[in-house]
């Protein structure tokens, strides 16, 4: 309990196994680990193909952790824009990184569009809120 400042979930979607990676009991068990700053990061599929994945996640994680909020990357082999679920126990300032930091799809200036959601996926969390 309270060990890890940041818990990062990289599965398949909730199919067979991995189901259970998308329940109130998981969500739980990883609020339970965090500490009181950490963060948990879970991607939640590409909605546009798989919207179920993303509802199933904020369904079930907004149950369990006070603050929470989607961000979108592209990822070039899939050719289409992944969410990620974030969460944590205090309330983040998700607009304003830490660190300066500049890799081969991010960069400072970048960020901002990370948080900015097609509308699709407005409709989809605003179902869920």
């Amino acid at each position: 309990e309270n060990t890890f400042d940041l818990v990062i979930v990289d599965c398949t979607d909730p199919v067979g196994p991995a189901k259970t990676l998308y329940t109130y009991s998981f969500y739980k068990e990883a609020f339970k680990v965090l500490k009181e700053h950490g963060v948990f990061i879970q991607q939640a599929s590409l909605p546009i193909y798989f919207p179920k994945v993303l509802k199933l996640a904020l369904s079930e994680a907004k149950k369990v952790f006070p603050f929470l909020t989607i961000i979108k990357a592209f990822v070039p082999c899939y050719g289409e824009e992944i969410a990620f679920l974030v969460a944590s126990k205090q309330k983040i300032n998700w607009e304003s990184p830490k660190q300066n930091f500049c890799g081969k799809y991010y960069s400072q200036e970048l960020h901002p569009s990370y948080l900015i959601l097609p509308s699709t996926w407005k409709k989809l969390i605003e179902e869920n809120l």
